[in-house]
């Protein structure tokens, strides 16, 4: 079964395997969702470095900035979103880790800390659903930098 889906909940709950569909290839991708998000950031970065032959004429160097220029200011407020979106998620990802640091503590599940144990378990479904919101908006603001770009190419 292939399941083709932006929803990461799901495809980290179902997904045996990831496979990778860039540059005209499908492969395996030997990783999980984090890894790809980290492939698809460092991917992007690539692709919008500007790579000028060394036989190009002063004019046509020239031109080439320009043009790398007006794509940089084009693509800024997409790649300011996914900049935003992936600092949303980092951070949110850090919380979730001391949170999951003060839940391992054993004195945590006696009958004297009933209270903070409900509430320590309430903010873990709270930051759950941030990491899902997070992940959604760094997916879809991705998506919309990756479209732009390779409508510029």
């Amino acid at each position: 079964l292939v399941v083709v889906s932006h929803d990461r909940y799901l495809l980290r709950t179902v997904a045996d395997e990831l496979w990778l569909v860039a540059d005209g290839k499908a492969d395996q991708f030997d990783g999980d969702l984090d890894d790809y998000r980290r492939w698809l950031s460092e991917h992007r970065q690539a692709r919008n470095e500007p790579v000028a032959p060394a036989a190009v004429a002063e004019a046509g160097r020239k031109q080439q900035r320009r043009h790398e220029a007006e794509r940089r200011k084009q693509l800024k407020p997409l790649m300011t979103a996914v900049d935003k979106a992936e600092q949303r998620l980092n951070q949110a990802h850090a919380a979730r880790q001391i949170l999951e640091t003060q839940l391992a503590d054993a004195a945590l599940y006696e009958e004297s800390a009933k209270e903070r144990l409900r509430g320590l378990l309430a903010e873990r479904v709270r930051l759950d659903q941030v990491i899902g919101d997070a992940e959604h908006r760094w997916l879809e603001a991705s998506e919309a930098l990756e479209a732009a770009a390779a409508d510029m190419d």
